[in-house]
């Protein structure tokens, strides 16, 4: 976005103000910037801001980006065994200011004949990534990025007026845009937000052609993720933040730390039996019958503390997060959960039949019972059938040498849907606090919601 120019900004942003918010606004902006009613010594009022060159704060957030990106694979084998390994890393500095992505990915595969009939195949990938820079917006001030293109485009030096009035209340949010203490290249420079995550997953499968035409295959995946966030805001404040720097811009305290750790797990195991058939060159069957089931669960926990000794680096807060300022209560925040697992048991089958390779029917149907119900809620029955023609392989378009395939096909089927929270059917438990004889007690109250929530189907 182009920054606007000293004066085109303040005839702008004059005429905004006083539209909205009349002379609460415009007379503390008169002041501090030496036009209209109350120029000062600036004679020549808005006009002497035509001369002035522009303070582009976004040439300052916004750095040119070096990334690069590394790949190593090693493959080989038998004609038993296949191996295959490789490994990525991708390095990127962000185009923001004080921000970074780094990635590395390292995967193992192996395809192993354990005999003419079985075969056994495995797959292993492992993620580190940490990336920096990432941000929410604060209500009403958006965020340190909005910032670099809403701030004045006036250096302090080439203020006309008076200097006292950035600090003038009247200002009212006006004041974000206008005091360099909420500069967002010092507000950035001073927030960091380093997410680092590792993820592992690995799935194996064996297959087993039981005789001729009928193959069984088992297939198990686990995963395992695990983040872990550190959010460190120091003195400099952003929006609403509480100021933690004094009159001469030194820090009364260091800043706040927000620590954040999650872990999550899955599990994915399924079997199918695949048979298949056909007869003379008319015929063709295929009939799928198989079972799977999904588990899933994880924890967090979050600390958030406030105000550390104005000689800590966000090392040290870390490191020593109990040395928050505790005077007060509410410097100190923690929170846990334990998330209810998600499990699904589902049971499938699926027939086709095939006449001629021209008329397909095919018939489906699968039931799933997902651990998001209650046990009465908790199976669902999804049926489908599908008629179809390719119109193609009949012998009034063999001459059609402009039409390699056409197949109409019309089908009828159900699905469902179970993404609610696992829990919402189940026991809830609330801390309160009462007050007995002036003496204060916390307790555990059970909340017994019981929603009669049922599998969502689409046709």
């Amino acid at each position: 976005m182009a920054t606007l120019d000293p004066y085109d900004y303040l005839a702008y942003k004059w005429g905004l103000l006083d539209t909205y918010f009349g002379t609460t606004y415009t007379t503390p902006f008169q002041h501090l910037f030496g036009v209209g009613a109350y120029k000062g010594d600036n004679a020549g009022g808005i006009d002497t801001y035509k001369n002035v060159s522009k303070y582009n704060l976004q040439k300052d957030v916004y750095n040119s980006s070096f990334s690069h990106n590394h790949d190593l694979s090693v493959s080989g084998g038998t004609d038993k065994t296949k191996v295959l390994f490789a490994f990525n890393y991708m390095g990127e500095d962000g185009m923001k200011l004080n921000s970074y992505n780094r990635r590395a990915t390292a995967s193992f595969k192996l395809d192993q004949k354990i005999v003419d009939n079985l075969t056994f195949n495995l797959d292993v990938r492992y993620t580190d990534r940490e990336t920096m820079g990432n941000e929410s917006t604060t209500n009403g001030y958006g965020s340190s990025i909005s910032g670099a293109y809403r701030f004045r485009p006036i250096a302090i030096s080439d203020i006309k007026g008076d200097l006292s009035y950035l600090d003038d209340v009247s200002l009212g949010e006006e004041m974000y845009v206008m005091n360099d203490m909420f500069n967002p290249v010092a507000v950035i420079k001073d927030h960091e937000n380093v997410t680092q995550k590792q993820t592992l997953r690995g799935t194996a499968g064996v297959n087993w052609n039981i005789i001729k035409g009928l193959t069984y295959r088992t297939e198990l995946t686990l995963g395992r993720d695990y983040t872990k966030d550190q959010n460190w805001r120091g003195p400099t404040p952003f929006g609403n933040e509480e100021n933690y720097l004094d009159g001469d811009g030194n820090p009364k305290w260091a800043g706040n730390a927000d620590y954040r750790k999650r872990d999550s797990w899955n599990l994915r195991w399924s079997n199918t039996l695949n048979y298949e058939i056909a007869l003379k060159d008319i015929h063709r069957i295929n009939v799928l019958v198989g079972q799977e089931m999904t588990n899933s669960g994880g924890t967090d926990i979050r600390i958030e503390a406030d105000k550390f000794p104005s000689n800590f680096t966000k090392d040290n807060a870390f490191a020593m997060i109990s040395q928050y300022n505790s005077t007060s209560s509410s410097n100190l925040r923690i929170s846990s959960g334990v998330n209810t697992p998600n499990r699904i048991l589902s049971y499938f089958g699926r027939a086709n039949y095939t006449l001629l390779d021209k008329y397909i029917l095919t018939a489906t149907f699968r039931a799933d019972g997902s651990s998001n119900f209650s046990p009465e809620h908790r199976w669902g029955y999804f049926p489908a059938a599908a008629l179809a023609w390719r119109v193609s392989e009949e012998s009034f378009l063999e001459e059609a040498d402009w039409l390699n395939d056409l197949k109409l096909r019309v089908s009828y089927g159900q699905v469902g849907n179970d993404a609610i929270s696992a829990d919402q059917w189940a026991q809830l438990w609330a801390k309160a606090t009462t007050v007995i004889n002036m003496r204060s007690t916390m307790q555990l109250c059970l909340l017994m919601i019981w929603l009669p929530n049922k599998w969502q189907t689409v046709i």
